[in-house]
């Protein structure tokens, strides 16, 4: 970005080390960038209260994935867990423990059936005999199950698997418009109030789950799920890199990324106390709409108000920084320029054009997504373990899956701090 700052600096000083103390001596003008004045701002991350600023972050980011795979835990139907209440059902059924208990008399049918009902009858209480012969819940079955899901409330039982899936696959489809969305509104409302909206418009999302009448209408909220988090995330990590020095880059990213990971146990640790899928919509929804506070007093970034031409909160911004770092620098010896340069959507595909290396980058960065995306999905939500019976085996699953996202992102730190991302993507890849 071409921005240049004016800053006060000791006359015999050129250069000094990213997030080195600087130099107190009378003060002489100097041209830095904004990263380069927030290197000279922050000079100890001990010392530095901008980790609170991370921090903070972390409070809307936390319910990402909890957003994401809400629907796992909201859909779950525990096949094994019903109870016959009709003729046909119980005829069913007795047919079933004649043939597994080899016929006999009567008392071979009665040890047997008395086995099927004792031992939950893994072979009947399927989620096929249900299916395969039209069973019809409150005529022909009853479940017994503790937890209720929209699954078993609106009677889908039989195409979950493809229900499931849209819901996932909606989610996606809002992100993605959300993401085509940010990269216009970022240089129009700023990073700041981007996210705001969007996880305003995820909690509304979220909370209207809780209320909603049929499939058809969850989807429409699944959409707006997706599109609502997608700005918010990538606006608050946009905005707090923007507030990051250089040298501190790389463990603020990894601290905004844990968010993800550790929202997997927040959605594990509502479904499992929670049992109503209603009640799970409505306690992530209010969750979601508590992380809002923590976005409404962290300040706007420098840049954006250096693009819509407000240098006076520029400056207040690094003066507010400057003193939260202990490093107070006055705004009246602040002095911001810039370059200006229209930031709207034709620009930035001209951008491509003019600069055919990002171009390369962003084509490669794309196919690379898709790639990791596409691994994404067919291994880490695998479908099979979805559709079973033992809720337990879901919550280890994310359980798992999340402190394994935690060490990734713990070893990627070191990692490109002593190789550098390049080799550190290979790596990892």
């Amino acid at each position: 970005l071409l921005y240049t700052i004016k800053f006060e600096m000791p006359p015999d000083q050129d250069t000094q080390p990213p997030c080195s103390k600087p130099d107190l001596q009378p003060p002489s003008e100097e041209e830095l960038t904004v990263s380069q004045t927030l290197d000279k701002i922050v000079t100890s991350i001990r010392n530095s209260k901008l980790v609170l600023v991370v921090i903070a972050s972390l409070a809307t980011t936390l319910t990402t994935a909890a957003d994401t795979h809400i629907t796992v835990f909201t859909s779950h139907t525990p096949f094994s867990q019903w109870t016959c209440i009709s003729e046909r059902c119980e005829g069913l059924l007795s047919n079933t423990t004649l043939n597994e208990g080899g016929g006999g008399g009567d008392e071979g049918l009665s040890n047997s059936t008395l086995t099927q009902h004792e031992a939950g009858g893994e072979d009947f209480y399927s989620k096929e005999t249900l299916c395969d012969n039209a069973l019809e819940e409150f005529q022909d079955f009853n479940w017994t199950a503790r937890a209720v899901s929209f699954v078993m409330d609106w009677g889908i039982y039989c195409s979950s698997d493809l229900k499931l899936s849209l819901t996932y696959s909606l989610f996606y489809v809002g992100a993605f418009v959300g993401l085509m969305v940010s990269s216009v509104i970022f240089d129009k409302i700023g990073r700041k109030y981007s996210a705001l909206f969007g996880i305003l418009s995820a909690s509304v999302a979220t909370l209207a789950g809780a209320k909603v009448p049929n499939f058809e209408r969850l989807l429409v909220i699944r959409a707006f799920q997706g599109f609502g988090q997608a700005i918010n995330f990538i606006g608050v990590y946009c905005w707090v890199i923007e507030f990051a020095p250089s040298c501190f880059r790389e463990l603020i990213s990894v601290t905004i990324l844990l968010g993800w990971s550790l929202g997997y146990f927040i959605i594990v640790m509502i479904a499992y106390f929670v049992p109503h899928w209603r009640y799970i919509f409505l306690t992530q929804g209010i969750i979601d709409t508590l992380s809002i506070a923590p976005l409404l007093i962290m300040p706007t970034s420098p840049r954006f108000a250096l693009i819509r031409d407000r240098d006076t909160d520029a400056k207040a911004t690094l003066e507010s920084v400057s003193e939260i770092c202990g490093n107070f620098i006055p705004s009246d010896e602040i002095r911001l320029t810039y370059e200006a340069r229209v930031q709207d959507l034709s620009q930035q595909l001209r951008d491509f054009k003019i600069f055919p290396a990002m171009l390369r980058e962003t084509i490669f960065c794309l196919i690379v997504w898709f790639s990791m995306a596409f691994l994404y999905s067919a291994f880490g939500m695998d479908w099979s373990v979805m559709d079973k019976s033992v809720i337990s085996l879901i919550y280890s699953k994310f359980s798992t899956t999340a402190l394994f996202n935690v060490a990734s992102l713990l070893l990627s730190f070191p990692a490109c701090k002593f190789i550098g991302r390049r080799y550190s993507f290979i790596g990892f890849l």
